[in-house]
Formats: C-alpha cells, structure tokens, sequence
C-alpha cells in the first residue's frame, strides 16, 4: 500500500568560522560556572493584613524579598507575594499568588517591567504554581553571585526556580528543574508591564525579525530566541520617566513555540516547551536607562553573536510516497531530510 504523501524538509547544516559566533545560544543561557556555595539562608517571609483595596483587603498576605548582587548595575531583587487566606479563594491548596501565575517577580529595578507582583509561572498539564506555597532561599556564592531559589513541592514531583545574578552582571540567569512525572504539556508564562504604569501608553514588542506595536498577538518567528518589551509613548528617549524595557532570551531548541499578546497594559508571553524538558534555561533583562532604540541595539548586537543549534535551515519542500513521517533520511551528503506532516507547524519544523 502507498503511503500518504508527506512533506519534506531539507536541512543544510552550516558550519560557522567567525570566532565571536562560536557560543551556542544555550551555552550563553547557562550562563557563567558558578562558584561553591559559600551560604544558604532559607527565606520565610513577612505575614501582614493588606490595608489597600482589592480583592485581598482585609486579608493575611504574605511577601519575600531577596536581594540578588546589590553593587551590580541594574541591582536585582526577587520578591513572592501571596494571599493566605484560602478559604477566600477557590483553587487554592496552600495559599493563593496574590497577582496571579507563580507569584514570584522582580521587584527591582523597577517594579514595573517585569512585575514584581508576578512575573512567571511554569503551567504543567494546564495547572500553574500559584496555588502552592514554595520553600524560598538565598545562596551566596564564594564569587560573588547570589541566587534566588524556590521550590514547589507539586504534581506528585518538585518545580525549582533558580533566579542568578553575576557579580557586575546585567542579567538574571533563571534555571528550571522540572522533576515530575506525567509531563504532557509544559508552557512557561511571563507578564511585564514595560516603562510602567502611566497613561496613556502604547506598549510594543519585538524580535530580531518582527514587532507588534499596540494591540495585538505577536507569534515569535521560530528563528527567533528573544523578545524585547517597550512602551512607544513612554520610551526613555521621549520620556524621561519612563521605566525603561525589558526582554527575555529561551532556548530555541527546547521551544514548541512562543506568543506575545500585546494588551493596552499588561504584555504576556507563552514559550510552549517540549514536554520531555527537564531543564528550563532563560535569561530575564531589565534596561530601566536605555530607550528603546538602544535596547533593541543591545539585544540584536547579543543575538547576533550566538549561533543556535542547527543554524537557520534551508527549506526545500518535495513530495514523497512511502515515507513515514518525522523519518531522518541520510543521503551522504552535509544535510538531512526530516518528513513531516503536511500541516506540521513552524515549531516542529
């Protein structure tokens, strides 16, 4: 019997020679070795009522703060809000992230940008980590870095979020381990409000290859491994108050693929990782005194010298018979053919 017909996909794999292109993009995730650990200090947080209003007044809140390197320029803090009060909240197991996803966010530079009320969440079969109370510490090593660690006891395994900054780094390294069983899906969600918080505003969102500015979805190229985050009305270069960007770099071999919805406020990303992935790698930047222009320079000015694992590939599509999808057909040559099926999407390719 003749097979259905199936398209294919010819992949040229290019070497690359220039000496400044000779880090992967997941060598440059993973970030600098790390010194021993000099010390562990677990962080348990302040318990107070929220006075203000909002569907937590009243209640039992609970916040965390931890410092990263405080010399280095910009100075992050990780800070863990949530409310404690459960039985005032359905869905909640131990408590409840008082802004929603993990209830773990960046609370400075800025505060804004990637918000320190809740930047990220790990979402595993379609259930987050906002129900579940982590374990927080802070690590110092002999180099001086300091990490940021949470540890969510959940899904019948552990999530750990580490949050790393380098001694005079500008980033923040965030590692994931995902050590339960039954992965089926595994999406990992972020949330920043670029510049800040004052109107009128108009925030944007860019890659190395497209942009979304207002309104909007913008479905990140499968080439592409960052997105930048801005507000045209409040760019540093028009509005010196204006809180700056933010941006954030993933794996392009661990993504299914990756959205950006654009809103007049908040902007949220969805990077949709292959189930199987045991380790999460991300590095998160906030840029509170560049303009926009200048940060998007930044990020291409890094991009572009990183190479990914496979280079870009270079399609060809054919028709053949008899071949089972997602067959890799040898030919002797520096390249391969990799069948898919007709409707494959960009991130299987």
């Amino acid at each position: 019997m003749i097979r259905r017909a199936l398209v294919t996909l010819t992949i040229a794999l290019v070497s690359r020679t220039v000496a400044a292109q000779e880090m992967s993009v997941e060598q440059f995730l993973g970030g600098p070795a790390l010194g021993d650990v000099q010390t562990t200090t677990e962080v348990k947080g302040e318990t107070s009522t929220q006075a203000t209003a909002g569907k937590h007044k009243g209640h039992r809140v609970l916040k965390a703060t931890i410092p990263l390197c405080e010399k280095s320029e910009p100075p992050y803090t990780i800070s863990y809000n949530a409310c404690l009060e459960i039985d005032k909240h359905p869905g909640a197991v131990d408590l409840i992230a008082r802004e929603g996803l993990s209830g773990v966010g960046l609370s400075r530079p800025t505060g804004a940008n990637w918000y320190s009320g809740g930047c990220i969440d790990v979402v595993i079969n379609g259930k987050g980590l906002g129900a579940y109370r982590p374990r927080m510490e802070r690590v110092v090593h002999v180099d001086g870095a300091v990490t940021a660690r949470a540890t969510w006891r959940v899904h019948g395994g552990k999530v750990v979020l580490s949050f790393t900054q380098m001694l005079d780094g500008e980033c923040c390294y965030v590692k994931g381990v995902i050590d339960c069983p039954e992965v089926r899906s595994l999406v990992v969600k972020l949330r920043c409000y670029p510049s800040g918080y004052a109107e009128p505003r108009e925030r944007a969102a860019w890659t190395a290859s497209a942009s979304q500015v207002g309104p909007g979805t913008l479905l990140v190229p499968s080439k592409d491994f960052w997105v930048l985050y801005g507000d045209d009305v409040h760019d540093r270069a028009k509005d010196k108050r204006g809180q700056g960007t933010c941006a954030v770099m993933f794996a392009p071999t661990q993504v299914q693929g990756a959205r950006v919805k654009v809103t007049g406020y908040a902007v949220g990303t969805d990077i949709a990782l292959r189930p199987e992935t045991k380790a999460i790698h991300l590095i998160l930047w906030e840029f509170p005194k560049r303009t926009n222009e200048e940060a998007l320079a930044h990020m291409r000015e890094i991009g572009g010298e990183l190479r990914t694992g496979i280079g870009r590939p270079a399609v060809a599509a054919v028709q053949m018979e008899g071949v089972p999808d997602r067959t890799i057909v040898l030919d002797g040559r520096p390249a391969s053919t990799i069948c898919l099926r007709k409707d494959a999407q960009d991130r299987e390719i």
